[in-house]
């Protein structure tokens, strides 16, 4: 399990999408997940407005919802304490990995944004190939997590105690000592619920287990897939010829075509495809919408 810590200067923000951002909060900083699925993120965040703005302003944004102001600050330059919908293309891709989650303090003030992520080595390495198209960070920390620490778990609280019964049950024991519906009836949860934590936690400790073993090189199909899917997601939710989805559609395209590097390598090794592999992919599969917005 890996801590990646990214941040942005404020030029370096001001050339993406989050740019409109800096003319309505002095800062905001994530706080939890209240659900997290692709195009319908869910967070609770503590948000500080510049003077004479108000959370309404953010909804004018594509990629944010206000669904509820659950504390209104107590002087005039407190903070708020707000429930948001994301359908940002990197929190949707930090979703669909599977085995990445932004952790709580991740911030965004009028300087900088600092994001932080953990998960496993292949599954950061994924998120960070598509970071590095949309924004490529000014710096980049890298850190294993120690595992004597409970919060570093691979696995969630409610995965954690799950997991943790299951075994004392003797369920991965081998032959097993209980079965599924036994484990629900002591858990006192559906049977079905039970089943498919179990599948989900063996999934992730699976990957915790062997992704070490993996090459870190993405290759240029799966980035080609990945920028595609951030197009796919645009036409669904309605924001495709929104000015700042297009002026982060088109930093896209441009990071990629102006990779110089031989590889796209960082100093703590998280490697991508080569930029001519991926230029290359990525123009002779560019899908029929993307070529007639050419």
């Amino acid at each position: 399990m890996r801590q990646v810590k990214f941040t942005w200067s404020r030029p370096a923000l001001e050339r993406t999408d989050l740019a409109p951002l800096l003319d309505i909060l002095e800062e905001i900083t994530f706080l939890s997940y209240i659900r997290r699925t692709p195009r319908n993120v869910v967070i609770l965040a503590e948000a500080k407005f510049l003077e004479n703005q108000e959370p309404e302003e953010l909804n004018n944004i594509y990629y944010i919802e206000v669904l509820e102001v659950i504390q209104e600050p107590n002087t005039t330059n407190g903070n708020y304490l707000l429930k948001l919908k994301l359908d940002h293309p990197v929190s949707n891709m930090n979703s669909r990995t599977g085995g990445t989650s932004t952790i709580a303090g991740s911030k965004l003030t009028q300087n900088a944004l600092t994001y932080k992520i953990r998960g496993s080595r292949m599954k950061i390495s994924l998120l960070h190939t598509f970071i590095k198209a949309y924004a490529k960070p000014d710096s980049i920390q890298v850190s294993k997590l120690d595992y004597a620490n409970e919060s570093a778990s691979p696995l969630n609280e409610k995965q954690l105690a799950i997991a943790l019964h299951a075994y004392r049950a003797g369920y991965w024991d081998y032959p097993r000592r209980t079965r599924v519906g036994e484990l629900a009836v002591e858990l006192n949860l559906a049977r079905a619920t039970v089943s498919e934590h179990l599948t989900r936690i063996s999934a992730i400790l699976a990957d915790e287990a062997f992704s070490a073993l993996e090459s870190n090189y993405t290759s240029p199909k799966v980035i080609s897939e990945m920028i595609n899917q951030v197009q796919t997601d645009a036409e669904n939710s309605d924001y495709i010829h929104d000015k700042e989805f297009e002026k982060m559609w088109d930093e896209i395209k441009s990071n990629i075509q102006n990779e110089n590097e031989d590889s796209l390598v960082d100093e703590n090794s998280l490697m991508i495809s080569s930029s001519e592999d991926v230029i290359s992919y990525y123009e002779e599969n560019l899908t029929t919408a993307q070529k007639k917005q050419k």
